[in-house]
């Protein structure tokens, strides 16, 4: 038996956005680059704590030695991209700091924003967090609707949650 079944996709006119969130944005950037600080905080401290000598000591020029410090690279780099990028994009645009503080990412066509998106911004952090922040911040105040260089490169926008709702 045949059946239709109709999808439904959720679309908000990004003109109908609230990108009015600069401070909150602000605050929510401290909390997520603590929450990635920490990640990479807790791997140095069991790099620096992992003995690569029989004798508890560390030497720098074994090879053991460097195999620990690329694997805490490596986590610190997946401990970014998974609070950046891999959290927002499941679960609806929101980092841990933009869900504490009820604000949002969207694709500025309107919907969720994508994982390619995500990526950008993230990757773009570091020209908005040159200076200081002073950058993203300048950006964000001289752009129409609160844009960041990496929102205005990936085509995203922080909203409001209760009117970013896809």
């Amino acid at each position: 038996m045949w059946s239709l079944s109709l999808v439904a996709v959720n679309t908000v006119r990004a003109d109908d956005l609230d990108t009015g969130v600069v401070g909150r944005r602000v605050v929510q950037y401290l909390l997520d680059a603590l929450i990635v600080s920490a990640g990479t905080v807790v791997s140095l401290a069991l790099f620096l704590g992992a003995p690569t000598e029989p004798d508890g000591g560390v030497d720098s020029s074994s090879a053991l030695f460097w195999m620990i410090l690329v694997a805490v690279i490596a986590w610190s780099a997946f401990w970014a991209v998974f609070v950046w990028v891999l959290r927002p994009y499941g679960h609806r645009g929101q980092t841990f700091g933009m869900q504490a503080l009820g604000i949002r990412v969207v694709s500025a066509a309107g919907g969720e924003a994508s994982r390619g998106q995500l990526l950008g911004r993230m990757l773009l952090l570091i020209v908005d967090a040159a200076a200081g922040g002073l950058v993203g911040l300048v950006a964000m105040w001289l752009s129409k609707r609160d844009q960041r260089v990496g929102d205005m490169a990936a085509g995203t926008l922080v909203c409001r949650e209760a009117t970013g709702r896809p």
